[in-house]
Parts: structure tokens; C-alpha cells; sequence
């Protein structure tokens, strides 16, 4: 049986006849940045008896999970893991890694599926194609709300809040943000610049400092943002 690691190095053998070198370092980053993700959560995953053999090789034997198991403990499931909580929660990225790592990983599913090592590609697809386009703008809207808080930060304010907020309504140059935790905390209008207000999607959650003044809240800090 191959490992997965043996067939992440597969993959990235056959890119290097056709890739230069700048161009295979990429795709040779996100490759070890999915083998991470496997290696770290892709256990939460496996059945109970496959569970305790991982854990018996990684603590007697010292592997790793992408050392253990082949390519089939790979599917759409942990895809969309990958791209939704590693890609946006645990490896700060920019929007180019982003949209390289969409790029990759397609070129890796289409190689799976001419190689035989996948029959169905159908659900890894549809994994990428959920956050192909909403990640590298929320990298991107998490950037302007760091360069929007920089801008009012120097300011007083009369009343101050913190949390991870969702969006719930977009109008131009104003947003209005709701208590991701479910409390009945509102708030809103949110004062933006345009470029904000047309970047913004309904239901994507960031966390953010806010300051109210004359009735109007203004972003003050922030971290990052999340398409769900």
C-alpha cells in the first residue's frame, strides 16, 4: 500500500517535469500544508478500530498519520476541513496563498482521478468549489478591517465592544453585525468605507473591536474574518 506522503510525493515528481521552480515550491507549500493538516486532525476521522491503530504507531512507532494510512482516508470531508478551519483558522494566509492553494489542490484532484488513485472527484470538487471564491476575499475584507481600525483607533469613543460578530445586513458604506455566540447583542450601522460594504457578504463572522460615537459604531480592532 501507498502512503499518503508517498503519493503527495508522487504528485509533486510528475509537476516538476512541467513546472519551474518557483511555480513547484508553490505547489510543494500547499502540498505540506495539507500534509499537516492530515498529520494534526485527519485521526478525528477514522473508524474506532482504525483509530486505535493510528494511536499505536504514533506513540510506539513515532509516525505520523500521513505515514500510517493511503490515499483513500482522503475525501471530500476533510477537503472542505482543510480549506474552512486549517486554511482560515490555524496558517495565516494571504489572499495569493488562498487562491494558490484552490489552484492546487484541483490540479492534485485531477491527478488523483487520471492516476486511478480516485473514481468519484465529485465531492472533492464540490469541497473546493464551496470556498474557492469566498476565502481570498475574506483574507482580503480582514485586511481592510485591520487598516480600518489603524484609522480610528486614535479616536475617543463612548462605548467600546468585542467579539465575533456575523453580518446580517450591508447597505453602502454601513454594516450592520449581530453576537456570533447567539446573545442578543446587536449592532449597527457599522460605519465602512465602500470598499468594505461591497466586499462583505452576508453571514461571513469576523471578530472585531467596535466604538460607538453619536450613535454611529466604528470598527477599532480586529482579527480575522470567516465565510461562515
Amino acid at each position: 500500500m501507498e502512503t499518503i506522503v508517498q503519493v503527495f510525493e508522487k504528485f509533486l515528481a510528475d509537476q516538476k517535469a512541467r513546472l519551474k521552480k518557483p511555480t513547484l515550491n508553490k505547489y510543494a507549500g500547499v502540498m505540506d500544508l495539507l500534509e499537516r493538516y492530515m498529520n494534526n486532525y485527519a485521526h478525528n476521522f477514522l473508524e474506532e478500530d482504525e483509530g486505535k491503530l493510528f494511536w499505536n504507531k504514533y506513540k510506539n512507532e513515532k509516525k505520523e498519520f500521513c505515514e500510517i494510512f493511503g490515499i483513500d482516508k482522503l475525501a471530500g470531508s476533510e477537503i472542505s476541513e482543510f480549506l474552512s478551519y486549517f486554511m482560515n483558522r490555524k496558517v495565516t494566509a494571504s489572499k495569493e496563498l488562498m487562491k494558490n492553494t484552490v489552484r492546487v489542490l484541483r490540479k492534485f484532484i485531477k491527478w488523483l482521478k487520471d492516476n486511478s488513485y480516485i473514481d468519484n472527484d465529485e465531492s472533492f470538487y464540490k469541497a473546493v468549489n464551496e470556498y474557492k471564491d469566498d476565502l481570498p476575499k475574506v483574507v482580503e475584507l480582514s485586511d481592510l478591517f485591520a487598516e480600518e481600525a489603524i484609522k480610528n483607533g486614535f479616536r475617543q469613543y463612548e462605548v467600546y465592544e468585542s467579539g465575533y460578530f456575523t453580518i446580517t445586513k450591508i447597505e453602502e458604506g454601513k454594516l450592520w453585525f449581530e453576537d456570533f455566540m447567539g446573545s442578543d447583542m446587536k449592532k449597527g450601522p457599522v460605519i465602512v468605507p465602500k470598499e468594505i460594504s461591497l466586499l462583505a457578504k452576508e453571514g461571513w463572522t469576523a471578530y472585531l473591536e467596535l466604538g460607538r460615537k453619536n450613535k454611529r459604531w466604528y470598527v477599532t480592532g480586529s482579527g480575522k474574518g470567516y465565510p461562515h
